[in-house]
């Protein structure tokens, strides 16, 4: 968890950086250099946007599977950032669905305990009050 944590942490702060640096070309940049400098920031840029959301993916899919024992068959797009020795991966394309899906299952989970506890503790709560007549 704290691994996520802090590469999705390492992730923002290099897109914002990224968006900073956009920002620096646009204002000081000459005309001839800023287009090849945009275009690589841009590059750059959307490339830790896609990192982002496929750290984001893996990290639900772990979630439901792991934690809800959740069997996720949602559509997956494949990335291909077309960089030396960065492969392909895929992710999710629609997270919303599988956030519905852990949220269900979460909310079954606690019914769950829910239903059982509440018997033992009305007993419990039924005998307190008979003892103290």
């Amino acid at each position: 968890m704290f691994e996520y944590l802090k590469a999705r942490r390492s992730l923002k702060r290099e897109i914002e950086e990224a968006e900073k640096e956009f920002m620096r070309l646009a204002k000081n940049e000459s005309l001839d250099l800023l287009t090849s400098g945009v275009d690589q920031n841009r590059f750059l840029r959307d490339h830790y946007k896609m990192e982002l959301k496929i750290l984001e993916s893996n990290h639900l899919l772990d979630v439901a599977t792991r934690k809800f024992g959740l069997d996720v068959s949602l559509g997956k797009v494949v990335y291909d950032p077309k960089m030396h020795g960065v492969e392909q991966r895929t992710y999710l394309e629609e997270p919303e669905k599988l956030l519905r899906m852990i949220s269900k299952a979460r909310f079954e989970w606690w019914k769950k305990w829910i239903e059982l506890l509440v018997p033992i503790l009305s007993l419990l709560i039924a005998i307190i009050v008979l003892l103290k007549k």
